[in-house]
């Protein structure tokens, strides 16, 4: 039985069975303009780097197809097909190429792009009006590619674990990533925006994942949003048949604005849902059919989840158990810290629905108060029906107005301090700074990025909330959910003399760019404090290093430009990082 790794439809009758062209398969590397000028009646140019496929065309094992910035835009005509047995490399473009599906003839199959258990590689590609991409067995990388307009599923995978990453999936009629139910496979899903998919408003996922393979499912800073199907959910991983063993890591993502945000259901399926936001995820119209921030729905207590650090608003429901589970949600050792609040339906406020028979251990998580009995108001257990397990959820996390860190930013520079308890009036922030950077920050703006406790928020319509001036005060109001405020006055200044520079010979950063990590070598000796921050002000990272050196792990950090505040005694330094 021949397997096929990668396929790509553009439609829904069946294709020609024998290619027009094959490859030699003795170790070939083609371009698109060889094959064109080959045979001209299954390839042809037309000009400025634009090609049309008529026919079947197929890439043999041990050949590999190239498509370099000389191919700038394929056409592939109805019931063709184009099968990569081989590889087929798109990996090294600073420009898009533009892949795209004929649309004047509708119920035509356009085309099929298959591979086989081919390691291929796919950058910078914009592809429309397809059917589906399946990847069977093929340890395909896809990475900043852009998917519209597909009429099924945009990608399918059997039994491989591919790397989708910093790619745009919007507009399409189904879901955007799929497997079947009796089939594994672990995907790394890094990075990417999933945006107004399902439009056909059936009854789908954005991501509907079936069991993992060896390996664990990632799903690490995404940007998941529905917009205009009332069925399409957000999250799905399944095994309905029992299957494997799935492990699955949710990390950073923002899942919005969907049927539902995240539904686990089956059988042995263990995950860890951290750092996410789920919010307004209440598209269902019927609540009894859906509108879960985080749904696990269990055939054996082997489906597990362990929830920490999340927040969860605006849901019809925030989290349902329903029948067989194991959920950690906080214990007194290591507590959950997940904020629940403003979930609910029919005028009624559900934070956990514990509609299973195992008990929870729910413990130091934020219920919408600070208040032990509000908290039980929005919890339904075993207190208010018989036979349903027991949620423990003393003590509860609190939330209060203050205000934990401040980013102090001037020009390119970022610097970071510390207040500690309630503070309403005003504070004044000295920035100390070398006389040459004191000289060479006059002209550059001020401004203050505020760090408070995970769900307060705060807000400013001061006229110095840009800091301009050096001697501005800017009020900020921090609120919690529960409505409690408070205002905070700060004052920036800056002051010379005061910090002596780091001297370059001192300290070394390489690689930069970075790809995967970087090195911090210090030829100084004693404590060197190293913070990392992204441009807007959040620290990422922060160590106090004694030995000579450091290394930093950047595989996860989203592409961009960073910066790193090296500290000594009274010794500063500030270096820009960039990551690829």
């Amino acid at each position: 039985m021949r397997k096929i790794g990668f396929m790509l439809f553009f439609a829904s009758v069946c294709f020609c069975a024998k290619a027009q062209y094959v490859s030699p398969g003795n170790g070939l590397r083609l371009q698109f303009s060889g094959i064109a000028s080959d045979t001209s009646s299954t390839l042809r140019s037309v000009g400025n780097g634009s090609f049309e496929v008529l026919k079947n065309i197929t890439i043999s094992t041990s050949d590999t197809l190239v498509l370099d910035e000389g191919t700038k835009h394929i056409t592939l005509h109805n019931a063709v097909r184009w099968e990569v047995r081989g590889v087929l490399l798109c990996a090294e473009r600073t420009d898009t190429l533009f892949i795209s599906g004929r649309t004047d003839s509708t119920g035509m199959e356009a085309f099929t792009l298959a591979f086989e258990q081919s390691p291929s590689q796919l950058s910078q590609l914009y592809v429309e009006n397809g059917k589906s991409i399946l990847l069977n067995e093929s340890p395909v990388r896809i990475e900043r590619c852009v998917f519209r307009n597909f009429s099924a599923a945009v990608l399918r995978y059997t039994n491989c674990n591919p790397v989708i990453t910093h790619c745009l999936f919007t507009g399409n009629h189904s879901t955007a990533l799929t497997s079947a139910a009796n089939v594994s496979g672990s995907p790394k899903i890094l990075y990417n925006i999933f945006y107004n998919n399902v439009t056909d408003n059936v009854n789908q996922p954005q991501l509907n994942l079936g069991p993992g393979g060896e390996d664990s499912i990632y799903i690490i800073g995404n940007h998941i949003e529905g917009v205009s199907s009332t069925l399409s959910g957000g999250i799905a991983i399944a095994d309905l048949l029992g299957t494997g063993d799935t492990k699955a890591a949710l990390r950073d993502n923002l899942i919005l604005n969907n049927r539902y945000g995240y539904n686990q259901q089956g059988h042995s399926i263990h995950s860890v849902i951290e750092n996410n936001v789920f919010k307004n995820n209440n598209l269902e119209t019927n609540p009894m059919n859906g509108g879960s921030g985080i749904s696990i729905y269990g055939a054996k207590t082997s489906c597990a989840a362990k929830l920490r650090h999340n927040l969860i608003c605006g849901n019809l429901w925030g989290i349902t158990a329903i029948y067989y589970h194991d959920i950690d949600m906080g214990t007194e050792e290591n507590p959950g810290q997940n904020l629940i609040y403003g979930n609910g339906n029919g005028g009624k406020v559900y934070a956990l629905y514990n509609n299973g028979y195992p008990n929870i251990s729910a413990i130091g998580n934020y219920w919408g108060s600070n208040h032990i009995n509000e908290a039980e108001a929005v919890i339904f257990d075993s207190y208010d029906q018989s036979g349903l397990g027991t949620v423990s959820y003393i003590p509860v996390l609190t939330l209060e107005p203050v205000l934990l860190h401040c980013h102090a930013l001037v020009g390119d520079s970022a610097h970071a301090f510390r207040i500690d308890g309630v503070q309403t009036d005003t504070l004044t922030y000295t920035l100390f700074v070398s006389d040459s950077l004191y000289e060479r920050l006059q002209g550059e703006e001020k401004r203050l990025v505020l760090e408070t406790p995970w769900g307060v928020s705060y807000a400013t319509d001061s006229a110095h909330a840009e800091w301009t001036d050096t001697n501005a005060c800017a009020v900020y109001t921090l609120s919690t959910p529960h409505g409690e405020r408070a205002d905070w006055k700060i004052q920036l200044r800056i002051s010379a003399n005061a910090v002596p520079d780091m001297k370059q010979a001192e300290v070394r950063i390489y690689p930069n760019p970075s790809k995967t990590h970087c090195l911090v070598r210090h030829s100084g000796e004693g404590t060197l404090l190293i913070s990392v921050y992204t441009p807007e002000g959040r620290c990422l990272y922060k160590r106090q290093a004694t030995e000579a050196e450091t290394r930093i792990e950047t595989a996860q950090w989203p592409r961009g430009i960073y910066l790193i505040r090296l500290q000594q005694g009274n010794a500063l330094r500030t270096e820009k990082l960039i990551v690829e």
